[in-house]
């Protein structure tokens, strides 16, 4: 059984519990991460699973296999950080990062580390993300292969930018 653990319990993070829960038969939600003690503790004894309200707590957890990260991409970096040390295998809730530099250093940390990861693109089917999609398309924004393929930020769909971060399109 793989245990997994969940750094950021807000909208998309209490999904992810309740997906991990319900539909996933050779994993389990094995510890949560939240800034907020009552809450966080409070979805900990709804899930059965242990609490912590330091990342780095979570991920020094031997129970611990993989990690999902929900949380501001703004906090990706150091997270990101203490996974490549603990050796832990993530999953990343879209943007990866708020810069180019940052996901560039993201991608560097990962690569030498070894630890695998990959960014999650949950909303994809959503309204808002289907327009911008569109727009981009309507823009010419394309690519002939992978390989010639550079990261392009288009201004985030919410308001709080440092928070939202920003939408990667390739283009």
């Amino acid at each position: 059984m793989l245990g997994i653990g969940l750094i950021g319990l807000g909208k998309h993070g209490s999904r992810y519990a309740r997906h991990i829960a319900e539909h996933l038969t050779d994993a389990a939600l094995v510890a949560v991460c939240r800034r907020n003690r009552t809450e966080g503790e409070k979805l900990a004894a709804a899930s059965g699973c242990e609490f912590h309200v330091d990342y780095r707590d979570l991920f020094a957890n031997p129970r611990v296999d993989a990690v999902v990260v929900a949380v501001p991409p703004t906090l990706h970096p150091a997270i990101v950080e203490a996974a490549c040390q603990a050796g832990k295998s993530l999953l990343v809730e879209k943007p990866l990062a708020t810069s180019l530099a940052e996901a560039t250093r993201i991608s560097r940390m990962l690569s030498v580390s070894g630890v695998r990861a990959m960014v999650a693109h949950t909303l994809r089917r959503k309204m808002k993300m289907t327009l911008t999609t569109s727009a981009i398309v309507k823009a010419r924004v394309s690519c002939t292969s992978w390989t010639e393929a550079r990261i392009v930020c288009v201004r985030s769909l919410r308001t709080e930018t440092l928070m939202a971060g920003g939408i990667a399109a390739v283009s």
